[in-house]
């Protein structure tokens, strides 16, 4: 199953930068907007595709990153799959005629807004996981395993 997935991703991969440079092509030819957004749309998903294909061969215990690589990564996926849907509800907002910014630029923002607590949350991941010591004797500075924190 593992051959299958495998080869099946890097179809996807193909496919996601073909029609990505096939939208740069034709927003180079037409100075349409929806083949901008679309290009930027194929681009962001074929990255979002290419980091979850890279977590199957490489993860960061392998490296010894521990759970900064994890924490990181997970902000990259964010923000590319942000990018992608953004992207597309742009492309959508072109194809329909919608001209109302607050109509086109509401519906990223709502997004983007939902997945400001994974943001902030980062130090204080990055700390309960690769923090050695037990919940009453943590010492580290806003960590969530300290005594004096609120999530403990």
């Amino acid at each position: 199953m593992g051959f299958v997935l495998f080869h099946y991703t890097l179809f996807v991969l193909l496919g996601s930068i073909m029609a990505s440079a096939a939208c740069l092509s034709a927003y180079l030819v037409s100075r349409k907007r929806a083949m901008r957004y679309a290009f930027a749309g194929f681009l962001f998903y074929f990255f979002d595709v290419a980091w979850v294909f890279q977590d199957d061969f490489f993860t960061g215990a392998d490296a010894g990153l521990g759970a900064a690589y994890a924490v990181v990564m997970s902000l990259v996926l964010v923000v590319t799959g942000g990018g992608f849907l953004t992207s597309f509800w742009l492309l959508v907002c072109d194809y329909l005629g919608e001209e109302r910014r607050v109509f086109k630029v509401a519906r990223p923002c709502c997004s983007w807004r939902r997945a400001w607590p994974c943001w902030r949350c980062c130090p204080r991941a990055i700390c309960a996981a690769s923090c050695s010591t037990s919940r009453a004797s943590c010492t580290c500075s806003g960590c969530c395993c300290s005594p004096g924190s609120a999530s403990s």
